[in-house]
């Protein structure tokens, strides 16, 4: 998914692209609270691996903030959001890991003065409801939840038989109006 946002930037003429995700406290981090802080951390740091994985394949990471973590506190974030964008290095395009984040990028952006595709393109992952409601409505990789939620209802119900069961979802990428082609000089900070 991430692979398929990222190449989606690229094409558009996307150089500095960052990476939006959820991150717990720093107080949690160092002393989780339970096992599930200590998988979900896991997998916070798996993302950002691939991300960091992908951009350095591709020669884009050097000289710029790649990852901005959000937290529990709205507020916190906003302001976290905020400066992120409005860095020296700031990304013209971010991958949010999840559609509902793409909300708080889409105020965070106003709140700086850069408009949604026009200075800012942003891509979620999930294709979820979200995605419709945000204006300009929001580009997403489509995970393949729905087929994957119709398979096992299937199975719960027994209208599927379970011998032996091999299910292959393919994320695709649905695009809407959240991001625009970087015009040239764009990337200069000043």
């Amino acid at each position: 998914a991430i692979e398929l946002a990222l190449d989606h930037l690229i094409k558009h003429g996307h150089r500095r692209i960052g990476f939006i995700t959820w991150g717990m406290p720093d107080d949690r981090v160092a002393n989780p609270v339970d096992i599930v802080d200590v998988h979900f951390q896991r997998l916070v740091n798996a993302k950002l691996r691939r991300f960091e994985y992908l951009m350095t394949g591709r020669g884009l990471l050097e000289n710029m903030s790649a990852f901005c973590m959000l937290n529990e506190q709205p507020d916190s974030s906003q302001r976290r959001l905020a400066s992120y964008l409005q860095d020296a290095n700031a990304p013209t395009a971010v991958i949010c890991d999840g559609d509902f984040r793409a909300q708080a990028v889409y105020l965070a952006a106003a709140h700086v003065g850069l408009a949604v595709p026009e200075k800012l393109s942003v891509v979620g992952i999930g294709d979820t409801p979200w995605t419709r409601q945000l204006a300009p409505e929001l580009t997403s990789v489509n995970m393949g939840e729905e087929a994957a939620a119709d398979l096992a209802a299937r199975l719960c119900l027994g209208q599927e038989p379970v011998t032996q069961l091999r299910c292959k979802i393919v994320p695709h990428l649905v695009t809407r109006a959240s991001v625009a082609e970087l015009r040239p000089g764009a990337e200069i900070s000043g």
